[in-house]
């Protein structure tokens, strides 16, 4: 049982490692190749021959990642925005000392 443990959580580390270098290869390669992080030929293979190649990987280190914004989103952000700024004006003004006349 604890072998088959042991395996099947190097299977899902292994798996895990391997898509998100793919990850990284495909979007930051040339950035990768030139630094001391690139796998080594001899690690790459060890890490594809346990891991699953075959299957869709969702990658949890980007899921919240935000990589596109449509029209209504900024649309609304926009709007929020101003109304906030809006807001923050008239709050701000309603504390701020009034100016004299002939103060300067």
């Amino acid at each position: 049982p604890e072998v088959a443990a042991d395996r099947r959580k190097l299977r899902f580390n292994a798996t895990v490692a391997y898509w998100e270098n793919r990850i990284l290869e495909e979007y930051f390669g040339e950035l990768l190749r030139a630094s001391d992080y690139r796998w080594p030929a001899e690690f790459e293979a060890e890490v594809r021959q346990h891991a699953r190649t075959d299957e869709v990987h969702v990658s949890w280190v980007s899921h919240y990642l935000i990589t596109a914004v449509n029209e209504r989103q900024v649309f609304w952000l926009t709007l929020v925005s101003v109304l906030g700024l809006l807001f923050l004006g008239h709050y701000l003004g309603r504390w701020m000392p009034e100016r004299r006349e002939g103060a300067g």
